[in-house]
């Protein structure tokens, strides 16, 4: 995992002072902690991916550091130790992480991080007006008070599992795939990680999220499913399908899962693995890679995996037989 994200390094470096101006530019406080001896093993690798509401990011140090981030930043954190052992402190909890339990933080204190000589770790950032404004999407109503994350996640099984081996394959794969650089696979991936934070972590809207309206309306799905299908080519987000369909979030995806027995997102994502289908039969169809590039799917072996499971058949199949 050492070499997690390379192809993107921001801060490769064994200056403490230029770590430091680094760090302080993105309001985020550095010491180096023990002895001379200590200080002179510093190295940082800080390497990581830019989207339009989170940052996903590989950190390593040589020495034991403490890193203060303040809360002015506005950031929800979700930190997955990789090896070694770092000490999450916000307010007046402390947690102790390793590569069994990770650590989420809320902006409202200053987290310090500490970190065990040669640890590693991913982290996700969340910008807080995003996750907030994805809230009020599923409870239709703004948030009343701040949003506030359980603290500890377990990394072996649950969510917390599943959560952290799809941080890892999108961080694994980006070098080799470029996959978030494709415009609809990076929307999709900040809809499903907002969505699901919200949704499967306690805090202090999981009651309110939990409770769902009785009434069954179709035609609410049924709104939803065309605006989907009317606008499969460009980036959609829950709140875009919650304007067409006039119904909270959480219903509707309750809705969706009652009719079609997905989520909105994987309707979606059914829907464009068709638009290639029928693009591959056409005559005149492109390369198999432009094609499903274009709608989206970036990661063309997994496209392929994806693609034979629905279909029953190959895309290259369906490209031979649309040519004849």
């Amino acid at each position: 995992m050492q070499a997690l994200l390379e192809c993107r390094p921001i801060l490769h470096s064994r200056d403490i002072d230029e770590t430091r101006a680094f760090l302080a530019a993105r309001a985020i406080q550095l010491e180096v902690l023990g002895s001379a001896r200590d200080r002179a093993a510093f190295a940082v690798h800080y390497n990581g991916i830019y989207l339009k509401s989170m940052w996903l990011g590989y950190i390593r140090y040589g020495a034991r550091v403490a890193a203060r981030v303040s809360p002015s930043r506005g950031d929800y954190w979700v930190h997955l130790p990789l090896h070694g052992r770092i000490e999450v402190v916000a307010g007046w909890d402390s947690l102790e992480c390793d590569p069994q339990r990770g650590a989420v933080t809320s902006p409202f204190d200053t987290q310090v991080l500490k970190s065990d000589p040669e640890s590693a770790r991913l982290s996700l950032s969340v910008h807080g007006d995003a996750l907030t404004r994805q809230l009020a999407v599923l409870l239709d109503d703004a948030p009343r008070e701040p949003l506030r994350l359980a603290r500890s996640l377990e990394l072996e099984e649950g969510f917390g599992g599943g959560f952290a081996r799809l941080l890892h394959a999108v961080a694994g794969d980006f070098c080799r795939s470029g996959m978030l650089a494709n415009p609809l696979a990076a929307n999709d991936f900040e809809q499903f990680v907002m969505t699901s934070l919200l949704l499967s972590l306690s805090h202090n809207y999981s009651d309110a999220l939990r409770r769902r309206e009785t009434r069954v309306a179709p035609r609410d799905v049924r709104r939803a499913s065309e605006y989907i299908r009317e606008h499969a080519a460009e980036p959609i987000t829950l709140a875009d399908l919650v304007r067409a369909s006039g119904v909270a979030g959480r219903t509707l995806l309750q809705h969706f899962r009652d009719f079609y027995g997905v989520s909105p997102m994987r309707y979606l994502r059914n829907h464009r693995l068709q638009r290639v289908r029928d693009e591959l039969v056409a005559e005149t169809a492109g390369p198999v890679s432009e094609i499903a590039s274009r709608w989206g799917f970036a990661h063309l072996g997994r496209f392929a995996i994806e693609y034979r499971r629905r279909f029953g058949e190959c895309p290259s199949i369906t490209r031979v037989r649309g040519a004849r």
